[in-house]
């Protein structure tokens, strides 16, 4: 599945072989993952602020 979706992004605390396949890997989903992914995608930086 993430092959499929072109640009793949895993959290930290995610399988380690999903991250082995993501595009790149940002912190778990409960230290902000999923908000440095959409701003690393909409190139505002990775860093919570």
């Amino acid at each position: 599945m993430l092959k499929r979706a072109g640009f793949a992004v895993a959290t930290g605390n995610a399988h380690p072989s999903l991250k082995e396949e993501g595009d790149f890997v940002t912190s778990s989903d409960d230290q902000e993952g999923i908000l440095q992914a959409v701003r690393r995608i909409l190139d505002l930086g990775g860093e919570s602020r």
